[in-house]
């Protein structure tokens, strides 16, 4: 159970010891993630994608918060790149 920001390195330590990750994708637009969570996203993303090239299975979970994430551009992204996720 993880939001995934973390350094890369870490990750790949992790990976091989784990069976399921469960991760938080809460809003995809940088400027908004920041504003809400103190981070940038950059780091999230890119360890979402290392999961997904491990081959170890996740499930991606979105609190979804009125205003804030819950608006059909947002939905829209998260959900291409759930999909992205998904064809690596």
């Amino acid at each position: 159970d993880t939001c995934l920001f973390a350094p890369e390195t870490v990750l790949l330590q992790v990976i091989p010891h784990t069976s399921l990750f469960l991760a938080d994708l809460k809003v995809m637009d940088p400027a908004l993630h920041k504003q809400y969570t103190g981070a940038d996203n950059f780091t999230i993303l890119s360890n979402l994608l290392v999961i997904a090239r491990s081959g170890v299975p996740f499930a991606l979970r979105t609190p979804l918060i009125p205003g804030v994430n819950d608006t059909k551009a947002e939905l829209e992204a998260m959900t291409a790149f759930a999909l992205e996720l998904q064809r690596l």
